[in-house]
């Protein structure tokens, strides 16, 4: 991504401004051992 070929990356759907905070909380509930996981790889 941008000259950082093992940069990590966590897709979330869209569109997201029209999302209920119900919908926005069980995305988040999806993606967040994703995120976990991208924030300490390489450690």
């Amino acid at each position: 991504m941008l000259g950082l070929p093992d940069h990590p990356v966590v897709a979330a759907e869209h569109p997201i401004a029209s999302r209920t905070p119900a919908e926005m909380r069980a995305m988040a509930e999806r993606l967040v051992d994703q995120v976990a996981a991208a924030l300490v790889r390489g450690s």
